[in-house]
């Protein structure tokens, strides 16, 4: 499902930086036209995302996929870059169906910069409670 309410900032601080791993199941990686291949890892490395290490890979399961984000900040662009690359990765199904899945073996990882608690945990409060709503 493509996300289409548009940009709804966090009011994150400019000193807040986070990063997502994205894992799917049913994604055909490798070979003609696969996510990690051609024209969709030159696509991948453009936006400065990377794809999953073969042990990374490994826990996800057979068919499955992870994207690792850049360093991400509470900016239109990075929101906007979120949503093209998972809209990306849907376009690679595998060998399971015709649609790529977030199943049970599969999560999306946040990944935190510790500075942000020293500074105002309270936000962090914040943003984890948003999260968890939204989960």
């Amino acid at each position: 499902m493509e996300y289409t309410k548009g940009f709804e900032k966090l009011n994150l601080p400019e000193y807040f930086k986070f990063g997502i791993e994205i894992e799917a199941n049913n994604v055909k990686t490798k070979g003609e036209n696969g996510l990690y291949t051609g024209e969709s890892a030159k696509y991948i490395k453009d936006k400065n995302w990377h794809m999953a290490t073969k042990k990374e890979e490994s826990l996800v399961a057979e068919g499955g996929a992870e994207l690792v984000s850049p360093i991400l900040h509470d900016t239109e662009k990075d929101w906007k870059d979120i949503s093209d690359i998972c809209e990306h990765i849907k376009k690679f199904p595998g060998k399971r169906g015709d649609e790529v899945v977030a199943d049970e073996k599969c999560g999306l990882h946040v990944h935190f910069d510790a500075k942000c608690l020293l500074k105002d945990t309270n936000r962090m409060k914040t943003f984890l409670h948003l999260y968890a709503e939204s989960e």
